[in-house]
């Protein structure tokens, strides 16, 4: 009875901690994200990628990007972005 109580206990001890996780999770995604992306991304599993004639939004990870935009003015960032991308998008 004795490791019965132990097994249930350990059991319980994880489901709450797999829960706290999860609710990290959720939370971070949502400091990130839109909730209404937020959703789309959970529940489907292919790409999102929603198309408007006049507009272009790329997100994108440029490693050191943020130790690098700490030194640069928001004019010398632009510039920087408008010289790379260009160049990716032929």
């Amino acid at each position: 009875m004795f490791f019965a109580y132990l097994f249930v206990d350990h059991a319980l001890q994880a489901q709450a901690a797999a829960s706290s996780e999860h609710a990290r999770s959720e939370q971070l995604l949502l400091n990130i994200l839109p909730e209404a992306i937020a959703n789309r991304l959970k529940s489907d599993d292919h790409a999102i990628a929603d198309g408007f004639a006049e507009v272009t939004v790329l997100f994108a990870d440029i490693v050191g990007f943020t130790e690098l935009s700490a030194r640069l003015s928001p004019d010398e960032i632009v510039r920087m972005l408008n010289r790379i991308f260009p160049r990716l998008m032929i």
